[in-house]
C-alpha cells in the first residue's frame, strides 16, 4: 500500500495524540509537531504509510527522550485482556461454530489501537468478538481449509492486548491442529503500541506450544536488508498469517498471505472494495488473502 494524501491528516493527528500522552507542555509540543509537518512535506507517494509514521514516531523519541511511551499502556492492555479470557472461554462454550468464534476473538483484538482509536473499552471488545460483521467475499473457509492441513503457521502479530487474544487463539490452534511449528513476528522495536519481544513475553506468547518468537520489521524484508532471511523463514512456513493493518499497508501485495485486522481506513475500504467487488464497512473483520501472483511493487490503494 502506498502513502495517500488522505493519509496526511492521520500522520498529524497520531503524532499529536502521542506527544500529549508524554507530558510535554502545549509549547514544546507545537516545536514538535513544526517537524513532524516538515516530515509530512517531503513523503513520497512510493513510501508505505508505516515508513512514514516509523520516521514521525522517531521524532517524537528524539524530542522526548523516550524510547517507548506507549510502554505502561502496553502493559496494561494485556493486563486487561488477560482479565476478559475467562468471559472468551465461556463464550467458546456457546459457540455454534468454534473455529469463527476463535478467529473473532483473535480480530477483536485489533480494536487495541491507540495510534487509531485511544483508550480501549472491555465491554465493546466483548461485544465485536459476536457481533462484527466479516468483509463480505472473505476467505474465512479457505484459511479453515489451509489450517486444517497445515504443519506449520507463521503469525506476525500487531498490539500489546490483542496478542493476548493470539495467546488464546494460538493454544487452541495447538490443541486443535497440533502444529510442529509456530513462527510468531513481533516488532523489533517500540511502534506506538505494537508488541515488541517484551510485550510478547509478558503477553504469554513464548508458552505456546512449539512457538518460536522472532523480531521483524516488514519494511526491512529486502532482500539487502537485515530482515530479509526472518522473512524467508516466515513465508517457509505452511500458512502465514498477518495481524493489523499496519502489516497489510506493507504486505498487500504479498499473495498466500492471510490478514487479519478491523477496517480502520477510507483508503482500505476502497481497496479491499474493488477486489472483492463487495461493500467494506468501518469497523468490519477482515479475512483476506491477495489471491494474485507475489509481486514486488507495492499495492496501489
Amino acid at each position: 500500500m502506498q502513502t495517500q494524501l488522505e493519509c496526511l491528516p492521520c500522520f498529524l493527528s497520531q503524532a499529536i495524540r502521542t506527544l500529549r500522552m508524554s507530558g510535554m507542555d502545549d509549547a514544546s509540543i507545537e516545536k514538535a509537531v513544526q517537524g513532524v509537518q516538515g516530515t509530512l512535506l517531503a513523503v513520497g507517494r512510493e513510501e508505505s504509510p508505516i515508513e512514514v509514521a516509523e520516521r514521525i514516531q522517531q521524532i517524537i523519541r528524539e524530542v522526548t527522550s523516550c524510547d517507548d511511551i506507549y510502554a505502561d499502556i502496553k502493559t496494561r492492555s494485556n493486563q486487561l485482556v488477560e482479565e476478559l479470557i475467562p468471559r472468551l472461554v465461556r463464550g467458546a462454550s456457546r459457540a455454534p461454530d468454534l473455529f469463527e468464534y476463535m478467529l473473532r476473538c483473535s480480530l477483536a483484538g485489533n480494536l487495541i489501537d491507540y495510534g487509531v482509536y485511544g483508550d480501549t473499552d472491555p465491554e465493546l471488545l466483548m461485544k465485536r468478538v459476536v457481533s462484527a460483521p466479516f468483509v463480505e467475499g472473505h476467505h474465512l473457509e479457505d484459511l479453515r481449509n489451509k489450517l486444517g492441513a497445515a504443519r506449520s503457521l507463521a503469525i506476525l502479530t500487531d498490539n500489546a492486548g490483542e496478542v493476548v487474544f493470539d495467546r488464546y487463539w494460538l493454544e487452541w490452534v495447538q490443541e486443535t491442529y497440533h502444529l510442529d511449528s509456530i513462527l510468531i513476528a513481533v516488532r523489533d522495536r517500540p511502534f506506538l503500541n505494537d508488541a515488541t519481544l517484551e510485550d510478547a513475553r509478558h503477553a504469554g506468547l513464548d508458552r505456546v506450544k512449539n512457538a518460536e518468537l522472532v523480531a521483524f520489521w516488514p519494511e526491512e524484508r529486502g532482500q539487502k536488508n537485515r530482515y530479509h532471511a526472518t522473512w524467508k523463514r516466515l513465508q517457509a512456513q505452511d500458512l502465514v498469517i498477518a495481524k493489523g493493518q499496519a502489516n497489510f499497508e506493507a504486505l498487500s501485495s504479498e499473495s498466500d498471505v492471510f490478514f487479519h485486522f478491523v477496517v480502520k481506513c477510507t483508503q482500505v475500504i476502497h481497496f479491499l472494495g474493488e477486489r472483492t467487488g463487495c461493500p467494506v464497512g468501518m469497523g468490519s473483520f477482515v479475512c483476506w488473502r491477495n489471491p494474485g501472483d507475489r509481486v514486488s511493487a507495492p499495492v496501489q490503494i
